[in-house]
């Protein structure tokens, strides 16, 4: 945790300031809103998203907080997550970019059944199967 993230006491402070701009917001729906926008950026940025939240009349809870919005400074909303850039491909952004194991996966070519189903390995497989359902449905007979 870099010195500028939101500390705990940083994060009831500002639920106690948005509540007692917006009352119809509650404390622990404040805390929830913060806990989710904390990887944003840093606190101070942080703070003024929430403040300029609460500005929004058409708002009933204060859960967009972690979403993009003109509420973020510096018109640019931030990304959720600045450990690492994210890969770029749809449905692939919770992997690293430089390292994306669903990119990985993707490229893999399908490989063809090492053995042919008609094969004596098969058709044993299959013998053993039966044998066992067999088993089963004459144990439940018996019941």
């Amino acid at each position: 945790m870099h010195a500028s993230t939101i500390t705990e006491s940083q994060a009831q402070a500002l639920a106690a300031l948005m509540t007692a701009l917006r009352p119809d917001w509650d404390i622990p729906g404040c805390r929830t809103a913060i806990h989710a926008a904390r990887h944003r950026g840093p606190a101070v940025e942080i703070v003024h998203a929430a403040v300029e939240l609460t500005k929004r009349d058409d708002l009933k809870t204060p859960t967009v907080l972690a979403k993009d919005g003109k509420h973020w400074p510096s018109g640019t909303p931030k990304r959720d997550d600045h450990r690492f850039e994210r890969c770029q491909v749809l449905g692939h952004g919770s992997y690293p970019a430089s390292n994306c194991g669903a990119c990985r996966v993707d490229s893999v070519e399908p490989s063809e059944p090492e053995l042919d189903p008609g094969s004596e390995y098969y058709a044993e497989a299959a013998a053993v199967g039966v044998a066992m359902c067999r088993e089963a449905i004459n144990e439940r007979r018996m019941q």
